[in-house]
């Protein structure tokens, strides 16, 4: 493929982290095309004719549009690193891999966006509901990790990428703690400390968020 995949995407935004995080592992190199959400630029006429569900990431690669991160990203390992690690091709593994995936787009993010609206779009604290929905989501991964390094096998995988991305979201910009969750709290660390650009993808974009989150909370307080 002559030209570089794009992608449209928001700093912040799980999803597009996890596509950030994939392309940066395999040393794939796109076009950048921001988009920025809290301005409506997701809604606008020109983004929704690449993606009418007006969602972020969007990954554009030649005729091909992916409006769901975790399909972007078993594409982008199956297309340029085919059998790569984080997504080998071993139907077993691939298998266990797809369930977490399924298991954040279904579970762990949904739980998650619920407070992001909440806070950054209606700009109230999250309520009681809506952390203990979090919070039962967390626990079942931190149950799944167990006696585990990873999610999956005995490296990282786009299991973990992706669950990671939105549990960072969690931690760094919502300032939801993982002392409950110990199994994911040591999880978290391992896969932060093999991520050399965890600060620049991880940390950085969401200091903004997080001093809107800390805005809304004192007001409410």
């Amino acid at each position: 493929m002559s030209s570089k995949p794009t992608l449209y995407y928001a700093p912040a935004s799980p999803p597009s982290r996890a596509v950030l995080m994939v392309a940066r592992d395999l040393c794939l190199e796109l076009n950048h095309k921001l988009v920025d959400i809290l301005g409506g630029e997701h809604r606008s006429e020109e983004y929704m004719k690449v993606n009418p569900a007006h969602s972020l990431p969007t990954f554009v690669d030649g005729d091909l549009v992916l409006s769901d991160s975790h399909a972007a990203i078993t594409y982008i390992v199956d297309t340029y690193a085919p059998g790569h690690a984080l997504y080998p091709a071993d139907r077993k593994i691939r298998a266990q891999i797809d369930r977490f995936l399924y298991f954040d787009c279904g579970a762990t993010f949904p739980a998650e966006i619920a407070i992001i609206i909440q806070v950054l779009f209606k700009g109230l604290k999250p309520t009681d509901d809506q952390l203990n929905m979090w919070r039962d989501k967390v626990a079942i991964l931190d149950k799944y990790l167990d006696g585990k390094k990873y999610l999956v096998g005995e490296n990282r995988t786009l299991a973990d990428v992706s669950n990671y991305a939105t549990i960072t979201f969690a931690v760094n910009a919502l300032a939801l703690g993982l002392d409950d969750f110990p199994n994911v709290a040591a999880w978290f660390q391992q896969i932060k400390s093999e991520l050399p650009y965890d600060q620049e993808l991880n940390v950085e974009p969401l200091i903004p968020v997080r001093k809107r989150y800390d805005q809304v909370v004192a007001v409410e307080a």
